[in-house]
């Protein structure tokens, strides 16, 4: 009502006036993880705090679910933009839900109403097209609307409704990426990666669509055929060339807030007769931020089946070391972000090199992720960091295009490795 009011001063000449979308990341996973009545006292928390962040004259409300929404009246992009750095701001310090600190982050579309702009459905609707991109982007910001963002919510839309069906369509694939024994060039393990063969659009990454698997909940049955088919597909290499190679799978936030992980894990293990050690579940920090004490324990249910943890992206989250002592990690992934300054010169010891030290006094592996020079591999051999994967050694393949060469021997050499 007020939106609606607010416009037809504009249009009669009045101030600007911009509109804020709020959704919580993640929010789900608290819900599932700690009850729904601790999310629900997140939530009055969150109204708190985004109360105090705007002025008296704007309206902030509670749209439904984990949505909020705040109306700036005389303000233009550029203020509107700043209340939305303050938005994320306030939400950066952890609330303490059920005696618990939870951390919770924000993604925030924003919409400002021009002439065009005709009802308040349409500037709501832009700031959620704005807010579903900034969540898109890995959520924690904000984006503005632009009118080209429409046209792609449409084709997000029809993406959405072609999902549903992808996996009763076989049309889901999984494309192998080995991680290389830097000292002896021969392939130590694979990690799965997902792709959907959609039948107009051709094959898509996993960015065009996990996104949307994970707003809908299809990560969980998506999330389980990954895990039976990679299984599957190294127990079958395993057999056919007589190599212990290891199989490493991504796994969600989501996925590990739900109570059926552990046993999808042990029925993708006794269907497929892969010894448990030869799979390793990748996880991002991030996942442990929610309630880190429901996802370790959940992790170590999952240890006790023998099957070994990965922590992914390692460097990139909020609160790496406050975390990594309690995680039953045995592998440290070190971003790509890292690995690349590998190539700068300087005399400064390279975070690579903390890193490496990090993991040598926790007693866990290491693999540099992202290694794409000949430069990157040899200061890794240097640095003793001796598991690499990236683009220098092999682009990720289809399962045929592997088994030629693993069939070959043209994995077992140095350089060049696979094109």
């Amino acid at each position: 009502d007020r939106l609606r009011h607010a416009l037809v001063r504009r249009r009669a000449g009045g101030p600007e006036l911009a509109v804020l979308f709020i959704d919580l990341d993640d929010f789900k996973t608290v819900n599932d993880s700690l009850g729904h009545q601790a999310g629900d006292e997140l939530l009055v928390a969150v109204a708190r705090r985004l109360r105090s962040s705007v002025r008296s004259a704007d309206t902030a409300a509670r749209f439904g679910g984990d949505e909020f929404a705040v109306l700036l009246e005389d303000a233009g992009e550029l203020p509107a933009t700043r209340v939305a750095r303050t938005v994320l701001e306030t939400l950066e310090a952890p609330f303490t839900v059920g005696g618990r600190d939870v951390f919770v982050r924000a993604s925030v579309g924003m919409a400002t109403a021009d002439w065009q702009v005709s009802t308040p459905e349409t500037l709501l609707r832009n700031a959620d097209v704005a807010m579903y991109r900034a969540k898109s982007a890995g959520g924690n910001g904000f984006e503005v609307f632009r009118p080209s963002m429409h046209t792609e919510a449409m084709h997000r839309l029809e993406l959405r409704a072609d999902l549903e069906r992808a996996l009763e369509r076989d049309e889901l694939v999984l494309y192998y990426q080995p991680v290389m024994d830097l000292a002896t060039g021969y392939p130590a393990s694979f990690e799965a990666l997902i792709r959907w063969q959609h039948p107009t659009r051709g094959l898509l990454e996993p960015g065009h669509f996990v996104p949307i698997a994970e707003e809908t909940g299809l990560i969980i049955p998506i999330g389980r055929w990954v895990l039976r088919t990679a299984c599957a597909q190294a127990r079958a290499w395993q057999q056919l060339f007589g190599l212990s190679l290891a199989m490493a799978v991504n796994v969600s936030i989501r996925q590990l807030a739900d109570d059926g992980l552990v046993s999808d894990v042990a029925q993708a293990l006794r269907d497929s007769g892969l010894d448990p050690p030869s799979l390793t579940l990748e996880l991002t920090e991030s996942a442990f931020m929610s309630d880190a004490d429901a996802a370790i324990a959940r992790v170590k249910a999952i240890k006790s089946l023998g099957v070994r943890i990965a922590i992914d992206d390692f460097g990139t989250g909020y609160s790496s070391l406050s975390y990594l002592d309690r995680i039953p990690a045995d592998i440290i992934k070190i971003d790509r972000s890292f690995v690349s300054l590998l190539m700068e010169s300087g005399e400064r010891p390279p975070l690579v090199q903390m890193i490496l030290d990090l993991a040598r006094n926790l007693d866990v592996q290491t693999v540099a992720e992202g290694v794409e020079h000949q430069t990157q591999f040899q200061r890794l051999q240097e640095l003793g960091c001796f598991l690499g994967q990236g683009f220098l050694f092999s682009r990720p393949l289809d399962p045929r295009s592997l088994e030629q060469l693993l069939a070959s021997g043209a994995l077992d050499r140095r350089f060049p490795l696979a094109a």
